[in-house]
């Protein structure tokens, strides 16, 4: 009887410990997605900053011409 609860004991804290397993990969799959979208956002950063950049050249080439 011992040996029995004993081995159900083992059972239920081996599925505990898959169980934990399994929540640490939806972490990490989780992680890696906001990575992406940090990745995406810097992008998008970027080409706002390159635009602006673009539309004070041309300001400056409009108010040159205009003078």
């Amino acid at each position: 009887m011992i040996i029995i609860k004993a081995c159900t004991l083992i059972i239920k804290a081996c599925t505990l410990i898959i169980k934990a397993g399994a929540l640490i990969i939806k972490a990490g799959v989780i992680i890696i997605k906001a990575g992406a979208l940090i990745i995406k956002a810097d992008a998008i950063i970027i080409k706002a900053c390159t635009l602006i950049i673009k539309a004070g050249l041309f300001n400056k080439l409009c108010h040159g011409a205009v003078q």
